[in-house]
């Protein structure tokens, strides 16, 4: 619950945002209703037409232009994990544990079909089952403990090499990125709330790995 959405109070601040982009667009539409009535009851004068055509479409723009902004400020910014200031990056480690009723799998690759195929895995770590699929993991068993997909994170390298070592190849490493608790955040509803998280998967070999297709 310390991370729900509407319970971290320092998104307030963007539905405070929010809340007055939408009174501003109702006084600006508002605007434009009554300035179409007045000049259909008062006056058909051209220059007063010509003046309320240009305020509105002035209006208009404004209004575009506001909930446009905003809607790309808070639905499409990318997180940059590099940014200290506003993410707070973590990395945990578990030992990968022989599949329950197969000891000769760690990972489970359960393969989808469609036009944007995805592959779910299955892993236990600590007597604990775990759930993921390829938009936020992958399985390394080559001959570096990182593979291309997990390269676009930097991984403590240190950890890397002592779990590769304890734990005979057989590991995850997780990467948890999430927003911090700041006004910018707070601007973008994003406060407390997950940017970015990736698993690698570890094993000493493809053939511990189960592959499955699914129907």
């Amino acid at each position: 619950m310390g991370y729900n959405l509407i319970m971290n109070i320092w998104n307030l601040f963007g539905v405070l945002m929010w809340a007055f982009a939408i009174l501003v667009s109702y006084f600006l539409i508002h605007g434009m209703r009554m300035r179409r009535l007045r000049l259909e009851i008062i006056s058909q004068e051209k220059g007063i037409k010509q003046f309320t055509i240009i305020r509105d479409i002035i209006d208009i723009f404004i209004l575009f232009v506001m909930l446009g902004s905003l809607i790309l400020f808070t639905f499409f910014t990318s997180p940059d994990l590099s940014d200290q200031e506003n993410i707070d990056t973590k990395y945990s480690f578990d030992t990968l544990i022989l599949q329950p009723g197969e000891p000769s799998y760690y990972v489970k690759a359960r393969l989808s079909t469609g036009k944007k195929p995805i592959q779910y895995f299955t892993y236990w770590t600590a007597g604990a089952k775990q759930e993921t699929n390829s938009w936020h993991a992958s399985i390394s068993d080559g001959k570096d403990p990182v593979d291309i997909a997990g390269k676009q994170y930097k991984w403590p390298h240190k950890e890397i090499v002592k779990y590769e070592k304890n734990s005979e190849k057989a590991f995850v490493a997780t990467m948890m990125a999430r927003y911090k608790n700041t006004f910018w955040n707070g601007l973008k509803l994003k406060a407390g709330r997950v940017a970015d998280e990736f698993h690698l998967i570890r094993v000493p070999g493809s053939s511990f790995v189960k592959i499955t297709h699914s129907k």
